[in-house]
């Protein structure tokens, strides 16, 4: 036992006397001595390079995600004061050293652009609004075209006003189109004129993205339906005593203001009358020209009638107007007629005759009457509606009193100079 204890205690001895190996320390370097970092221009993000003019905002350079640098000064030609005009500029930046990073100077930041700012273009009207002139409800409207070079929306937007200008105005509801239906239903004179917007999309660059312009003004006149003018008769046919088969001719003139077109009709009647009668076939111009191969009275009248253009505003487009009736009297070369046309009552008319001794002449009154009374020298002759007059050589006063079916008489005298 004592043997096995002796034996342990010289273990322990042995294994007590041999000192464990250990590792050698590293040596730590001072704080001045740390190897910095030196940054290059992919370790930061650049921003705001691309500018507008009036708009100008800070250039921004910041280290990426999970890097820290010290103060970052931004330069343009060795100024930290950055352009603002338009251009294009070389940019540069420094750091300043910071724990972990080395200071350096003139790393690139790019090439800074500084734009014009984008305005909307005026737009430019290719065709105008124009003066008008309608009928009361006929249908109307006005129209504008446009055009602009910037890629705009137009709009459009329809104003009424007071007077002929495009300042001052009142918006019409609703008419926001290139094309204007306007009211007709109330005549008078209405002034218009419609602002075309051009709107471009906004960048957010402080530009002007609308620019507006304002067209002509613009007449229209509602007038009412347009009527035919009623033809103005400036020369009326005339009374006319004709010889049995000589020509005669019946013409009447008239004018119009309207540029309508003037036609005619030749009427014949059984009285000194412009109403009622017949149409002659084929007399359809302003002269006429009437047979004369039937002894006897005979009546006539002229239609003048104007017709417009029908702009189908439901205005009369024909209107007319009768001259005056005329009487023509046809005799035989061996009658003689006295004209008591166109006389008023108990009007007296006085012509003369010359006849030759032995030779029979009939003498009889224009018109058509109910009762005739011949005197010849003052003696009762007859009372039918002519006298035949045969007489020596001399002079005699015949005279003729008549009367029509409303009482009015009339009288004419005729002094009768008998030759050989």
């Amino acid at each position: 036992m004592r043997k096995l204890v002796f034996l342990m205690i010289i273990a322990l001895v042995v294994t007590g006397c041999k000192e464990p190996e250990s590792k050698p320390e590293k040596e730590s370097k001072p704080e001045s001595e740390v190897d910095n970092l030196n940054p290059v221009a992919s370790d930061f993000i650049i921003g705001n390079l691309t500018q507008t003019v009036g708009n100008i905002t800070p250039v921004t350079v910041k280290p990426k995600v999970g890097k820290s640098t010290g103060t970052i000064t931004i330069f343009y030609n060795g100024s930290t004061i950055l352009p603002t005009e338009v251009g294009t500029y070389t940019v540069n930046f420094n750091v300043a050293a910071v724990s972990g990073w080395n200071a350096v100077n003139g790393l690139s930041a790019g090439i800074l652009t500084v734009n014009e700012q984008v305005n909307a273009k005026t737009p430019f009207i290719a065709s105008q609004p124009t003066d008008a002139t309608v009928t009361v409800n006929a249908p109307h409207s006005l129209s504008v075209e446009a055009i602009v070079t910037d890629g705009g929306s137009l709009s459009y937007r329809w104003y009424s006003n007071t007077s002929a200008s495009n300042s001052g105005d009142t918006a019409i509801t609703g008419a926001t189109s290139d094309i204007y239906k306007t009211p007709t239903s109330t005549v008078g004179i209405f002034y218009y004129f419609v602002e075309v917007t051009n709107t471009i999309s906004n960048n957010g660059d402080g530009g002007n993205k609308t620019a507006s312009i304002r067209s002509n003004a613009v007449i229209l006149t509602v007038n009412t339906k347009v009527n035919a003018q009623t033809p103005t008769i400036t020369s009326q046919p005339t009374n006319a005593m004709v010889t049995l088969n000589a020509s005669h001719s019946l013409s009447v003139a008239a004018s119009v203001d309207d540029d309508g077109t003037l036609s005619y009709k030749w009427y014949s009647n059984t009285r000194m009358s412009n109403s009622g009668g017949s149409v002659i076939t084929g007399a359809a111009s302003a002269t006429y020209n009437p047979p004369t191969s039937t002894a006897g009275t005979f009546y006539y009248f002229a239609e003048v009638i104007n017709t417009i253009s029908d702009n189908g505003d439901g205005g009369v487009k024909t209107t007319s107007i009768r001259s005056n009736p005329v009487e023509i009297s046809i005799a035989s070369p061996s009658g003689i007629i006295i004209d008591l046309a166109g006389m008023n009552e108990w009007q007296l008319i006085e012509q003369s005759a010359q006849v030759t001794t032995g030779v029979n002449k009939t003498f009889t009154v224009t018109g058509t009457y109910s009762v005739y009374r011949w005197y010849l020298d003052g003696v009762s002759v007859g009372t039918s509606s002519s006298y035949s007059f045969n007489k020596p050589a001399g002079v005699y006063q015949l005279v003729v009193v008549v009367t029509n079916s409303s009482g009015e008489s009339r009288s004419g005298r005729c002094r009768i100079t008998v030759g050989n």
